[in-house]
């Protein structure tokens, strides 16, 4: 649906059955791997070059094989994966929803620290007025360049972007949770 936003993004989606026998001469290296519906990072996987596929490829398979007993499909889904050109920049995770004139509201801006280039994992998440200032006029943008392709109302969103200088990237665009399990769960209000 946003592919007219970003023409010059590299992105395929391909049934699971289908990776190990993909032409990898057709990829542009650096890309990650993931399931079409995830969750918590499971079966997400850079894939630096030829040489890392097949080990990243397989141990998608072992994550999905694992979750299979721990997520439902609607939550882990492992039919379809994602290949995507690896985005770079810092990451931010942002919740927030569209009025009812379709207006773009943000509620929550957290950063995400990684341990390396390479890592993919949910460890670290991290809000602070820093990084709010840091993106949230992108992130208003963002939410504003979504509405050209997909006039949403009354509707709340969660997503990731990746920005480096004036580029700002979708890793994620998820409707159906706020935050991260143990984000909210672990800042509890008591009155």
């Amino acid at each position: 649906m946003t592919k007219s936003l970003y023409p010059d993004f590299y992105f395929q989606d391909i049934d699971l059955t289908m990776l190990s026998d993909l032409d990898q001469n057709q990829i542009p290296f650096p890309v990650v791997i993931k399931p079409n519906i995830g969750y918590s990072n499971v079966g997400v996987h850079k894939v630096k070059n030829e040489q890392d596929w097949d080990i990243a490829v397989n141990q998608l398979k072992a994550d999905l094989l694992h979750s299979d007993g721990l997520y439902d499909s609607e939550v882990v889904g492992s039919q379809t994966i994602l290949i995507e050109e690896w985005i770079q920049g810092e990451e931010y995770a942002i919740d927030g929803y569209y009025n009812q004139d379709g207006e773009p509201v943000i509620l929550n801006v957290f950063k995400r620290l990684f341990k390396d280039d390479y890592d993919t994992s949910d460890r670290i998440y991290y809000t602070s007025k820093l990084a709010i200032n840091e993106i949230y006029h992108e992130a208003l943008k963002f939410m504003k360049n979504i509405q050209t392709v997909l006039p949403l109302r009354n509707y709340p969103v969660h997503f990731e972007i990746r920005k480096k200088g004036n580029r700002v990237i979708p890793t994620e665009i998820n409707p159906l949770r706020f935050a991260g399990a143990g984000v909210r769960d672990s800042c509890g209000i008591s009155g």
